[in-house]
């Protein structure tokens, strides 16, 4: 069994049959192997080619879209519920049901392609990709008329995670808290089986349906295997990227799927504390110079609660390591999150001080200490 990087000669081309025969190597756990339904889709390719002016041809603009052109007035768009660089969000209605509709920023009256964001392009591109994903929101399809570009979606009646937490309706909930750290993990694991790094996770871009199943958003800055491998860069957010990603390396799409997981462990850590800003009061200089410390960076985003489970502390330092190859396997944190929400603990009490285990002391313990009854989980970790 192989790296992406013993499957794929970076320098020599791609081939994507070759993804049915790679599985992504983690420390602790194998993943699960790239799955053959995206080996004709992971290149990228342009929505626009035709240059002509004409109507007929307009209409046409997106049709490898693979998603339905719907008219404008089968959706009635209402209040403004979100904004981005790129975007607005608006709450709508189609056909009775309550629908979001993203709206780019942008007019697409011409066909050229040098006019039309490829940020946009390929957020759609990935959205159509993914839309039968139970983690990402549900693609009814796209309008599109002279002036503007819409997608219409299933409305996440609960909002962003980040917004969700503030609220305080999960405070001292951690079996919920679980759940949806679970389930964010097993979406992030979805993309990385389509070769998608999203490169921009945040509390923000999570979604939450009626249900509290997370929905992962906002793909415009995310990137395929092949758009990695011939230099596309990724977007970040600061107080969610990696210490690697900072130092200007550029690193290979195996690379950066610890970079995800490090955002993810940003993200349960921000669970844990309720949505508590991370990184207080400090400036964004200070940010970068806190994440390439090698030290514990809870010292810096703030501290856990004192009630928090264990489960938690140890994801959170294990994602959050300064080392990349340190960080566990979404494979396995999904695991313990499953088995914390079967059988929660009490808080894990050291022996020798009978005292709650500290954060700078997690690293002594690993996630099979704390569900030792476990042979198969232990079996994975080795």
């Amino acid at each position: 069994m192989g790296s992406l990087t013993q499957c794929f000669e970076i320098g020599g081309g791609l081939r994507p049959a070759s993804f049915a025969n790679c599985t992504f190597i983690f420390p602790f756990a194998k993943s699960t192997p790239m799955d053959n339904s995206s080996q004709n889709e992971i290149r990228i390719t342009s929505y626009f080619t035709d240059t002509s002016a004409s109507n007929d041809t307009h209409l046409e603009l997106f049709s490898d879209f693979h998603i339905p052109s719907l008219p404008p007035a089968s959706v009635t768009r209402g209040i403004l519920i979100g904004q981005g660089a790129s975007a607005h969000v608006y709450k709508g209605t189609m056909q009775g049901s309550t629908v979001a509709i993203k709206q780019f920023n942008i007019s697409v009256s011409s066909l050229d392609p040098t006019k039309v964001d490829a940020t946009i392009r390929n957020e759609v591109k990935l959205l159509t990709r993914l839309r039968d994903s139970n983690f990402m929101l549900h693609t009814f399809g796209y309008i599109h008329d002279a002036y503007t570009l819409s997608i219409v979606m299933a409305y996440a009646e609960n909002g962003d995670l980040l917004q969700y937490l503030r609220t305080g309706k999960l405070a001292g909930d951690w079996l919920q808290k679980a759940k949806i750290c679970k389930d964010i993990a097993a979406a992030i694991q979805s993309l990385h089986i389509k070769g998608i790094i999203h490169g921009d996770l945040k509390s923000e871009n999570i979604l939450l349906d009626s249900s509290l199943v997370p929905k992962i958003s906002d793909f415009g800055l995310s990137k395929t295997f092949t758009s990695i491998s011939r230099g596309s860069r990724l977007g970040y957010t600061l107080r969610y990227i990696s210490p690697e990603r900072l130092s200007g390396k550029k690193l290979t799409h195996q690379e950066l799927i610890p970079s995800d997981i490090y955002a993810y462990g940003m993200i349960v850590l921000e669970v844990a504390r309720d949505g508590e800003e991370l990184y207080e009061n400090m400036h964004d200089l200070s940010v970068e110079i806190a994440k390439i410390q090698q030290g514990v960076q809870q010292q810096y985003t703030g501290d856990l609660p004192d009630d928090t489970p264990p489960i938690f502390r140890i994801v959170v330092s294990l994602c959050l390591d300064y080392n990349p190859s340190y960080r566990p396997s979404l494979i396995l944190v999904q695991d313990a999150f499953k088995k914390y929400t079967n059988n929660p603990l009490p808080s894990l009490i050291l022996p020798e001080t009978f005292s709650p285990v500290p954060i700078n002391e997690i690293r002594r313990l690993n996630i099979s200490q704390l569900y030792g009854h476990s042979g198969e989980l232990r079996s994975r970790m080795r």
